[in-house]
């Protein structure tokens, strides 16, 4: 019977054998992986169980040599196209599928160990109306414990399917046999055999295969307990139907491909003129050292799918790259993750001695939101030229625009920031152009100057997540 049929006959299985499974599934999956193939599509139903309690894996067709070309026609893994379930996907196979290596199934394969627990897959609930929804929270959703559901979990456990669901491969088992090694102290009474039979109904897998009498028994050379292979004398011809099914699996993939897309499609305005982006995340964002700073903050980054998630208990600079003079644009996006602190661009960062102390100096972007307990909701979206001043969290303005109130709905945003030799030229939040964020609502004038140095990522005691930043020049 295959693991997804028997989840749904008997729900969410017991501990010890939801561990067995997925241990036997980690041992042949270090097998496929022995022989330089990456499955690609691990899932519930492409694990067997047969009556003897023994797990295989099926469906090796979407499988890929870790190595050169693809173990058959890959055509189907062109850019743009999802390769895999989208409950059980890893991230790395939503932005390249040949990014995907044995982590990769070790990650699908902590998507169906959830499924075994739980009853559910582990993003089953964002959405399910919504694939590209789904993919995000692959991507982006913090990871569920399935001792919110189950309890009775030992909490080991639960921390190896934290570990299996990692969003970065690297923190990941790094091989499966690590896996199968983590599970075995917790596989005592699996009593896989009865769980088969529980379930009722035999898989073809375990009919017994019937010899021609010119092949005894004694004659197999296959030691004993292992699956022979399949030969086409010993299976009975069936009329082949597979060009139908081709094609209707093509038109399923072409209609999943495009709702992915059109979930994921980028908003707001693109720099065109023949610009040319010299600086997204090939660098890595580095936080700059602000005077006398003492609060803890965190920066995780992913170069590859070109993300990175910050945290600050007070203000962060997280350089990206240096802004010279000339014209061009930059373009992020933005989302909150929590719901209060600041966050944006900085421009020209730099430091100066003042009363004995370093101060620094830069242009801020940025959307603010309310103090907590606040009864309005919405984001003031502002730009400052400010200082930081020593061991201060907070912008002492030099010069400021009028802030614009936005309500509080979506907590995305792209931000794009356009800039010319005489200054910043365009400020927009999803599309729509702030020129009031280019002028000031006093005296003094913003300095067009000050933009050119460090530039990056302001939070000011929030925790965000900044993805696709890029700086674009444009011939003079």
């Amino acid at each position: 019977v295959d693991i997804g049929r028997l989840v749904a006959v008997l729900g969410p299985l017991p501990c010890p054998a939801a561990c067995e499974i997925i241990r036997q599934a980690a041992l042949g999956l270090a097998h496929v992986h022995a022989c330089g193939l990456v499955h690609r599509d691990l899932k519930p139903s492409n694990l067997m169980l047969a009556s003897d309690g023994v797990v295989k894996i099926l469906d090796l067709g979407l499988a890929r040599l870790r190595e050169g070309q693809p173990a058959g026609d890959d055509s189907q893994t062109q850019s743009g196209y999802l390769l895999g379930t989208a409950d059980y996907v890893s991230p790395e196979q939503l932005h390249d599928p040949h990014d995907a290596d044995v982590r990769s199934d070790l990650y699908s394969l902590g998507c169906t160990f959830y499924k075994l627990l739980a009853g559910q897959a582990p993003y089953c609930g964002t959405d399910p109306g919504s694939i590209g929804k789904k993919l995000d929270a692959h991507r982006y959703a913090a990871i569920p414990s399935v001792r919110s559901l189950r309890p009775e979990i030992p909490e080991e456990v639960d921390a190896i399917l934290a570990r299996l669901l990692a969003k970065e491969p690297e923190n990941r088992f790094q091989q499966p046999a690590d896996l199968a090694e983590s599970l075995a102290p917790w596989t005592a009474d699996a009593e896989l055999a009865a769980l088969c039979r529980k379930c009722g109904g035999r898989a073809e897998i375990d009919e017994p295969l019937r010899l021609p009498p010119s092949i005894a028994p004694e004659d197999s050379t296959r030691p004993e307990g292992q699956t022979p292979t399949p030969h086409s004398a010993l299976v009975p011809q069936r009329r082949r139907r597979w060009p139908l099914a081709v094609a209707a699996a093509g038109g399923l993939a072409a209609i999943l491909v495009i709702a992915w897309i059109v979930a994921n499609w980028d908003r707001g305005d693109k720099t065109s003129g023949g610009g040319r982006a010299i600086s997204g995340l090939d660098a890595i964002p580095t936080e700059l050292p602000l005077p006398d700073a003492a609060a803890v903050n965190s920066l995780q980054v992913n170069q590859r799918m070109q993300t990175f998630d910050a945290s600050a208990q007070s203000m962060q600079l997280v350089r990206l790259g240096e802004l010279e003079r000339g014209k061009g644009s930059i373009t992020f996006d933005l989302q909150f993750v929590a719901d209060y602190g600041d966050a944006g661009l900085f421009l020209g960062y730099h430091e100066d001695l003042i009363q004995g102390h370093l101060w620094g100096i830069a242009d801020f972007v940025y959307l603010a939101t309310l103090p907590r307990g606040t009864k309005e909701k919405f984001f003031a979206f502002k730009h400052y030229q400010a200082q930081v001043r020593p061991g201060n969290r907070d912008l002492y303005a030099i010069a400021e625009s009028p802030e614009v109130r936005l309500p509080e709905g979506d907590r995305k945003f792209r931000l794009v920031v356009d800039f010319a030799p005489q200054g910043l030229t365009a400020i927009k939040l999803n599309g729509q152009p702030y020129p009031t964020l280019l002028k000031t609502g006093t005296l003094r004038q913003f300095q067009p100057e000050s933009i050119w140095g460090p530039w990056g990522i302001y939070n000011n005691g929030s925790t965000i997540r900044v993805s696709q930043p890029a700086l674009t020049k444009e011939p003079l």
